[in-house]
């Protein structure tokens, strides 16, 4: 290769790395700019970090312009996106939202990252959150079916400690208020052993219909 045919092809490679360097999305920049239709641009790269880093930043930001195209990133194929997406919709609280984020949960593809907004949403309708205490990424939907505290969700929600109670959990329920979540606490704590935990101690301020 001649001096002018490498010099040539070196200049093909340094434009070839400038445009390239153009075309990526700077997150910061976008999110300090509060540039919504950057980010949501952004949504669909390639790179799932891109992806990952834009859902992040538009659940910061909000704002109505974001959700549908966060709902529609909800199908990503990388998980990592897919939980970050969720908690971007969770945190920006539109209802539009809580129907594609429950069948997402329901079908195991994002865990319980936006369970408050759901909360918020079906509050009218609890039995509609009532299956996500049958899986242990989304069975932190306990806290807020409790502040709910509807009559007749005791059952589920004795279930789900059996099946996936820790003892923060446990707490929870033995100091919720409602006496048949403090009696299966009290049992479960005697069956893992934590014969010490009593009423009054952890359950971060959750009482059993205080919503």
């Amino acid at each position: 290769m001649t001096r002018d045919a490498f010099s040539r092809l070196l200049l093909l490679l340094a434009v070839g790395i400038l445009i390239m360097a153009g075309c990526t999305p700077n997150i910061e920049q976008l999110e300090q700019k509060q540039d919504v239709e950057g980010l949501v641009g952004a949504l669909d790269d390639e790179e799932p970090g891109l992806r990952l880093g834009a859902a992040r930043a538009l659940g910061r930001i909000g704002g109505p312009r974001a959700v549908e195209p966060l709902i529609a990133a909800l199908q990503s194929q990388d998980e990592g996106v897919r939980e970050a997406v969720a908690g971007a919709l969770g945190a920006i609280g539109d209802p539009r939202a809580a129907e594609p984020l429950l069948a997402a949960m329901e079908c195991g593809r994002v865990g319980g990252a936006s369970v408050g907004l759901l909360v918020e949403v079906y509050r009218d309708d609890p039995g509609v959150l009532l299956p996500l205490l049958k899986r242990e990424s989304t069975v932190n939907v306990y806290r807020g079916l409790i502040e709910l505290g509807y009559p007749g969700t005791e059952a589920a929600l004795i279930q789900a400690l059996a099946a996936f109670g820790t003892k923060p959990m446990a707490e929870v329920y033995l100091n919720c208020g409602n006496s048949e979540l403090e009696a299966a606490a009290s049992q479960w704590a005697q069956d893992h052993g934590f014969y010490t935990m009593a009423a009054g101690v952890g359950g971060g301020g959750v009482q059993w219909g205080s919503k």
